[in-house]
């Protein structure tokens, strides 16, 4: 099969490319965020039980339970370590999956997309703004990167290949991958709520002094471990369906003659 390389769309084949690669990147952050929130979550749970042995517990187990409660203590801390570091991580692959992805879809999505590449990352830390703009940016590119809005293509004589009426070559482009709902608002619905969750955590952290304050601090810390994993799962389902739909939206422009994309109203800029 032979591609051609004089198509308006064939300078974005390098770029598509390098989008498939930043978004396995930004998944496999994200997978590393589930796998921290998970550790979190579970020496969390061991030090709740410890505080609970400790209150029943005679003399001569409390040094042993103050021993196991000092290790775990421990375990919170490596864990908070890792989180910050795989935080960061996944905030700088994400961003730059989103900055090309905006990049791409300016070039040949569907209408006129509003967003700069640059105010796109940019609405993520914005205050105020950045309770918004994130969902705004991909429910706008999510819906810019239908690919029903280019026909499917169909297998094409290639006229530039060498041969004759007994020997035609075809251009025939590959089969499409199945696209999946990204659940763009439900995602960034429990981002917030996690986020939320998290400041208060971290001041009711601040003041707790008794045994009963450190484990309702533990027990809330262990609800934002959950909810941040939900959003972690479902940001990989956002990055894998608007990344498909990118693919999918594009391999349809790249294998449709450029005069079949005028008459479809199909613009690459």
């Amino acid at each position: 099969m032979t591609i051609d390389q004089e198509h308006p769309a064939a300078r974005y084949d390098d770029r598509v490319t390098e989008l498939g690669g930043r978004a396995k990147l930004a998944v496999f952050a994200l997978a590393a965020t589930i796998a921290v929130r998970v550790w979190d979550a579970g020496v969390r749970h061991w030090s709740l039980d410890l505080l609970g042995g400790l209150e029943s517990s005679d003399e001569s187990a409390e040094v042993a339970l103050q021993t196991d409660l000092e290790a775990a203590d421990g375990l919170v801390n490596a864990g908070l370590v890792a989180h910050y570091v795989v935080l960061a991580v996944t905030a700088v692959l994400f961003l730059r999956w989103v900055h090309l992805l905006v990049t791409l879809t300016r070039a040949f999505g569907d209408g006129y997309l509003p967003w700069k590449p640059s105010s796109a990352v940019w609405g993520f830390f914005l205050p105020i703004v950045s309770l918004f703009r994130p969902y705004q940016v991909l429910r706008d590119v999510h819906e810019a990167l239908d690919p029903r809005d280019v026909l499917p293509p169909t297998a094409r004589v290639d006229r530039d290949a060498a041969g004759d009426y007994r020997s035609v070559t075809l251009i025939t482009p590959p089969e499409p991958k199945p696209l999946s709902n990204g659940f763009i608002g439900v995602w960034w619905g429990v981002y917030v709520a996690a986020n939320i969750l998290s400041r208060i955590m971290n001041a009711s952290g601040q003041t707790a002094t008794t045994v009963d304050d450190v484990s309702a601090v533990y027990n809330g810390n262990i609800l934002v471990d959950v909810v941040d994993l939900v959003a972690a799962v479902l940001a990989i389902r956002v990055v894998s369906s608007v990344t498909a739909r990118l693919a999918e939206r594009f391999r349809r422009i790249r294998y449709t003659t450029p005069e079949s994309l005028e008459a479809q109203g199909v613009s690459i800029r």
